[in-house]
């Protein structure tokens, strides 16, 4: 509230000519506009009873000071009760607090950021390994240098045998490891695993997936999807919980705020078709996937994979994985990022300024070039750690086979997993944290006998079943002993 100053004219002062700043500016300008009244120490009163004196410096009137209070008041009370109302989960690892504990040691971290791929953050000179880096990249025909897949498995291989001998000591009092999938529909068999693997493979006491959705229960719109929820509820685990998305509550004060008004809440992302293509909806999970990053942190999952292991060595790192063999491109089905990081990402190309959603959100952004200028220090893993049938299928595709030693599965497209049998090819993945199907499977580019994208068929024996089976119950789920390690603070 700005009264008459030393500067201002007596003539404005005597005839009630004031500014007002704030909260209460639309209060002034309407004393300010009715006849006969001016003020006097910042106090509207009559012009004909005011007294003329020399102000003073400082004072405001006392009912101004109340007005104040009371507007300040109910703005706090308004964020509160905004704050009340917003999902609130823990996520120590991913929260960008040191004093939070996190379990995960940092040994455990650089085992696979020695494993970085070029394309991404480098790790220390003294501790980097090139069995990847060398192993998935494109046929150089000067060098007759090509790709081996194994090499890179190898290494996986003998991380994961020292992951699954220290398993037993991580044990967590709060969520460390927080994640993220967006779902806009019934549930489907394909997401009903990948949530199976989810509870099956995490540590229950770190970790919890949140399954975010545009309207309560349309995960249950149809007979099936309830059913397919009912059985995971029903598993023992790590958590799997649903949750409405609040976009316009959640993108309050952000710097998301403007377009999610703009761009994002005059469209309705839900759906009774899986998988649905309309309008947006494949690039809203790449905004949604920043977007969500930037409010709670932790990683973001696609819903078109699987896990295999448990991820507790990845805790707290910012990392991606590398596209296939070309180390100047990521693939984001799968991102760990810390809570308000990531803000150069989403500013790139100016997609904030963007008319609509949501183009300009997905694979165009994921390169070596803009994740460097990101400043977030994201690693690319290597592709056979989370999509290593990818790797064959464009072997496939473009004659840069790799070799020697890998018995792949047939037929060497999106369906493999549908078709192909387990017992025939057994575990040839083993080392990977996970398999990222691209959710192809029946579509022009998959073949097959599949029904459609999300509804494919399964053959009895293939590896979809032999999962389903798999995960029906936690994987080796360990019990915390008397001795385990407690989470520690990350120095």
């Amino acid at each position: 509230w700005t009264r008459c100053s030393p500067k201002s004219s007596r003539a404005a002062c005597r005839d009630g000519v004031v500014s007002a700043r704030g909260p209460l500016a639309s209060i002034a300008s309407r004393f300010a506009r009715l006849p006969g009244v001016g003020f006097h120490r910042g106090c509207p009163i009559p012009v004909a009873t005011r007294p003329v004196r020399r102000r003073r410096r400082g004072h405001t009137c006392p009912g101004m000071m109340m007005a104040m209070r009371l507007a300040l008041a109910a703005a706090l009370t308004h964020a509160t009760a905004l704050n009340a109302s917003l999902p609130q989960f823990d996520n120590t690892c991913w929260d960008d607090d040191p004093l939070t504990p996190c379990p995960t040691p940092k040994a455990a971290n650089d085992r696979y950021a020695s494993l970085a791929m070029p394309g991404g953050h480098q790790p220390p000179a003294s501790i980097f390994d090139p069995a990847c880096a060398e192993s998935e990249r494109k046929y150089d025909r000067a060098l007759q240098l090509r790709s081996n897949a194994s090499r890179c498995f190898e290494a996986l291989r003998k991380r994961k045998a020292i992951d699954d001998a220290e398993a037993r000591q991580i044990t967590c009092d709060k969520t460390a490891f927080l994640a993220h999938t967006w779902w806009d529909g019934p549930m489907v068999r394909v997401v009903a695993l990948f949530l199976r693997s989810f509870r099956a493979t995490q540590n229950p006491t770190c970790a919890k997936l949140v399954v975010w959705t545009p309207t309560q229960g349309s995960e249950r719109a149809n007979e099936r999807g309830r059913a397919l929820v009912e059985e995971v509820e029903k598993m023992d685990g790590a958590p799997v919980v649903f949750q409405v998305l609040q976009t316009k509550e959640l993108a309050h004060g952000t710097p998301f705020e403007d377009y999610v008004n703009r761009a994002i809440l005059p469209h309705d992302w839900s759906t009774d078709r899986p998988g649905d293509k309309k309008e947006g909806t494949r690039h809203f999970s790449d905004f949604f996937q920043l977007f969500i990053l930037y409010l709670y942190g932790g990683v973001y999952f696609d819903a078109d994979q699987v896990l295999l292991r448990d991820m507790w060595p990845l805790y707290g790192m910012h990392f991606v994985y590398q596209w296939s063999f070309d180390q100047s491109k990521f693939n984001n089905a799968v991102q760990g990022l810390r809570k308000r990081h990531g803000m150069k990402i989403v500013q790139h190309g100016g997609k904030l300024q963007g008319k609509g959603c949501c183009k300009g959100w997905g694979n165009a952004i994921w390169s070596a070039k803009i994740m460097r200028m990101s400043g977030t220090a994201t690693y690319a893993l290597p592709c056979s750690s989370w999509d290593p049938f990818w790797l064959r299928m464009d072997g496939h595709h473009t004659g840069e086979m790799t070799r020697p030693s890998i018995k792949w599965p047939e037929p060497p497209n999106r369906n493999w997993l549908f078709q192909s049998m387990h017992a025939q090819y057994g575990d040839w993945y083993e080392g990977a944290f996970g398999i990222h199907w691209h959710g192809g499977a029946g579509g022009p580019h998959g073949g097959g006998d599949a029904q459609s994208i999300w509804e494919p068929h399964v053959k009895p024996g293939s590896y979809f079943d032999y999962w389903e089976k798999l995960y029906a119950k936690p994987v080796g789920a360990p019990a915390a002993p008397a001795a385990a390690v407690r989470a520690r603070r990350r120095m």
